[in-house]
């Protein structure tokens, strides 16, 4: 039932939309943008009520995954059909979703390799980067290992790079990701490497 309803509404914005609109548009939760261009009128409006938002959200990463779709990176986070697509749209290619039970149980995800190693302070700055990560993934509607890879946040705080070119340098950082998520990349380690400001109450302390 989901690929019947999401291709079209991928066919009409020729795959080029955010996860999160998509969604939306789907579920039939019309916001500002979409009133003011008239999506909430398209056929395929509220298709996708029989699924949530989670549920649909997989749908899209498992299209993702079998590559029937491809993340635009350079399209502010935007899908685009793969190479497999055509094959898919024509009929003559069978594309199967798992899914989950209901009450099922989530089993924990697994620590990423290499990260029991780190200090305090290379794990407090891993933390940041995720959590700069996760704020980027939600206001494009990707999911984060889109915009970079556990493992390649943790060579960042290993390395702890200053600059564009030791940026570039860490596996995983490449050309595009790195003009898009640079410069928020080093002001966030920045941010982790700068002191402690001075309170006044402290600046008192000092003897005279």
């Amino acid at each position: 039932m989901a690929q019947t309803q999401v291709w079209p509404v991928l066919r009409y914005f020729d795959a080029m939309a955010p996860v999160g609109y998509l969604v939306d548009l789907l579920l039939g939760e019309a916001d500002e943008r979409m009133r003011r261009f008239g999506h909430d009128r398209l056929k395929t409006f509220g298709v996708g009520r029989e699924l949530d938002r989670r549920q649909w959200r997989s749908v899209f990463r498992q299209l993702v995954a079998l590559g029937h779709l491809d993340v635009d990176i350079e399209g502010h986070g935007g899908l685009r059909f793969g190479a497999s697509a055509p094959a898919v749209l024509r009929g003559e290619l069978a594309v199967t979703f798992r899914g989950a039970p209901k009450g099922s149980v989530r089993v924990p995800r697994k620590r990423v390799a290499g990260a029991e190693a780190l200090s305090a302070a290379e794990e407090a700055l891993w933390q940041a980067l995720r959590a700069r990560r996760l704020a980027l993934a939600k206001e494009q509607g990707v999911p984060p290992y889109v915009i970079f890879h556990d493992a390649t946040l943790l060579e960042m705080a290993r390395r702890r790079p200053r600059d564009r070119a030791a940026l570039a340098e860490i596996p995983g950082v490449g050309t595009s990701k790195l003009a898009r998520y640079g410069d928020i990349v080093l002001a966030v380690i920045a941010a982790a490497a700068a002191p402690p400001r001075e309170t006044r109450l402290e600046k008192d302390k000092e003897p005279s």
